[in-house]
């Protein structure tokens, strides 16, 4: 008698202003998200991939100090970076 195991994969995950530690996406992976200068990472920022070949995640990275009318500028000095936020005026 065989027995074959089925291992689905959830394929890259994508997220605007960020992006996951490692490069697994089968069935059980667990990937931890970072965001890029500026923004901040909201929900519990943990992907799972799940037996169903879909990744359990609900986090995305936002701009920090959430508004809409902000404006981000990243720029760079001896390595360190910083973030500027500039308000609209309405």
């Amino acid at each position: 008698m065989h027995f074959i195991k089925h291992i689905s994969d959830c394929g890259e995950l994508q997220v605007p202003h960020g992006s996951l530690n490692g490069t697994s996406t089968t069935c059980g992976t667990t990937r931890v998200l970072t965001c890029d200068p500026c923004y901040d990472v909201v929900g519990n920022g943990v992907a799972v991939c799940s037996d169903n070949g879909t990744w359990a995640f609900e986090s995305r990275c936002t701009i920090k100090g959430i508004a809409a009318h902000f404006n981000t500028m990243n720029f760079s000095n001896n390595s360190h970076k910083y973030c500027t936020l500039l308000v609209n005026r309405i």
